[in-house]
């Protein structure tokens, strides 16, 4: 049975659980190739990319086939390189969400959030932005990529 299925939701097109997930289970793996920021940026992409590295985005994501949107709180993360897991257990027919701010590093691009979660931050912005609790959750969920832990310590 497939964990997921796409449809309608707030935001527009989202993935909903098809069954009741497990905290940590693997939800999906984002596949695709390795571009540039500049590349990912251009305005005849309209896949979404994921920032894998300081300069390298990853894991082409047609926005009609798997759009996993944003939450200020998100009941799943990446971890790795683009796999995505259940930070908690959701719930059948729950959207899929994660924080996109878990995969952004000097990107001076801002997204308007419509989560409308109690703890949203209207603003899309990269991972150092966020509160500092938000950050050490995060972190402790083991949710954020290797390479940004890094950057953001040197």
């Amino acid at each position: 049975m497939d964990k997921f299925y796409i449809a309608e939701s707030k935001r527009g097109m989202g993935v909903f659980a098809a069954r009741r997930i497990k905290n940590r289970e693997r939800i999906m793996v984002f596949k695709g190739p390795s571009i540039t920021w500049k590349e990912a940026r251009t305005p005849f992409h309209k896949d979404h990319y994921f920032q894998v590295g300081i300069n390298l985005y990853q894991g082409k994501m047609p926005a009609r086939r798997r759009p996993v949107n944003h939450s200020c709180n998100p009941n799943a993360g990446i971890i790795g390189k683009m796999t995505l897991i259940a930070i908690r257990s959701i719930r059948k027919n729950e959207e899929i969400t994660f924080d996109y701010s878990t995969t952004m590093y000097n990107d001076p691009s801002r997204m308007k959030c419509s989560c409308n979660e109690r703890n949203c931050r209207h603003i899309i912005r990269e991972f150092r932005t966020l509160p500092g609790k938000t950050k050490q959750r995060y972190i402790k969920l083991g949710i954020v990529p290797k390479w940004l832990l890094n950057a953001i310590k040197s």
